[in-house]
């Protein structure tokens, strides 16, 4: 398969993965950070998509390029999460989240790099 194919649906699942887990993360913010109220964007469901789409934003970028990337991932992750701060700037509680929710991503992706090296290592020992 073309390498620029594989990468095109490689942003394709993630934009298809952001949009549906946005609703659960901003519930995620909706609960534990911060009540929102929907304010002038119109219903407080409207608002927290639209929270939640910047939180799987960072999660499903960084977890992409933590399983994907192959040189320089981190030097993207720290650009695509300053995307988000910039859009959010002036928001501290916003910061400390979208950090958090990138370093839990990047934790998941080391991980599942970690076991598909072990299982393809075991695997082929046999």
């Amino acid at each position: 398969m073309n390498k620029y194919l594989k990468a095109f649906l490689l942003v394709i699942l993630t934009l298809f993965l952001i949009i549906v887990s946005a609703p659960f993360f901003g519930w995620f913010h909706n609960r534990f950070i911060e009540r929102v109220s929907g304010s002038w964007i119109g219903t407080e469901d409207s608002f927290i998509f639209i929270i939640g789409l910047f939180y799987s934003y960072v999660f499903f970028a960084s977890l992409m390029l933590t399983i994907f990337g192959k040189r320089f991932k981190y030097l993207w992750i720290c650009f695509f999460v300053g995307i988000d701060l910039v859009i959010f700037w002036g928001i501290a509680s916003m910061f400390f989240t979208n950090l958090i929710v990138s370093l839990i991503a990047v934790a998941l992706g080391e991980l599942i790099l970690f076991s598909y090296k072990k299982l393809r290592k075991n695997k082929l020992a046999k």
